[in-house]
């Protein structure tokens, strides 16, 4: 009984992931993604965070799926421990995949940082 309940459960959560990627939009990068992304990689290797935190923070209103950008953003602002600022894209970004599960999993960690630091 014990190993059925296992085999259930995992059943149960394969169903809800394949569930949410068949729902999910599927959302590609375009070239100006790509050159605006890499402009604010540049800048930040060049230790200009600012300027690259404006050009993230500037790509995700515009764009709040993309996790390109949320991704390097998000370590950014933890370095700096800007708790205000991960909230803040926290909400748009779930808010622009729908609060589906893969965004939760995506920006748990920022649950986590702020949680622990407000």
């Amino acid at each position: 009984m014990n190993k059925m309940n296992y085999h259930i459960i995992l059943l149960f959560f394969f169903s809800v992931l394949l569930l949410e990627n068949i729902h999910s939009k599927e959302y590609k990068l375009t070239s100006e993604h790509n050159k605006r992304l890499q402009q604010a990689k540049s800048l930040r290797k060049s230790g200009l965070l600012d300027e690259s935190i404006n050009v993230y923070y500037q790509l995700l209103n515009d764009h709040p799926y993309l996790k390109e950008a949320l991704d390097p953003l998000k370590s950014i602002l933890k370095d700096q421990e800007n708790w205000n600022k991960l909230n803040e894209i926290l909400d748009k970004y779930q808010k622009a995949h729908n609060y589906s599960f893969q965004s939760k999993i995506e920006t748990f960690e920022i649950l986590l940082w702020t949680n622990n630091n407000d």
